[in-house]
């Protein structure tokens, strides 16, 4: 169901995300929670969190201020993309590849 699309669908970010190139430290998921989700990735020294809120649809993205954990997560950006059924692969892979640049 649901947690075997998820999957499905992180490990095509994880994927793309390869070539910044960025490293998977963190993933949750909870389907109690509407679904929301959570990974943690390291790229260029940087650590991001990219996330999605299921009750509410929505991505958001942000940069730890500290290089290893704990983190302090900076500002929450909220990512200008469309949730709904379908998962905004491209999108997101464009937000990261932008915030670490």
């Amino acid at each position: 169901g649901h947690q075997l699309q998820h999957l499905e669908n992180v490990t095509r970010l994880v994927r793309s995300l390869q070539s910044l190139p960025a490293q998977l430290v963190q993933h949750q998921y909870s389907s109690e929670s509407f679904g929301s989700w959570a990974i943690v990735v390291r790229t260029n020294g940087l650590r991001l969190r990219l996330a999605f809120d299921g009750k509410e649809s929505a991505y958001s993205l942000e940069r730890s201020l500290s290089a290893q954990p704990p983190d302090a997560w900076g500002e929450r950006r909220r990512l200008d993309v469309a949730g709904g059924e379908s998962f905004p692969l491209s999108a997101l892979v464009a937000a990261v590849v932008e915030a670490a640049s």
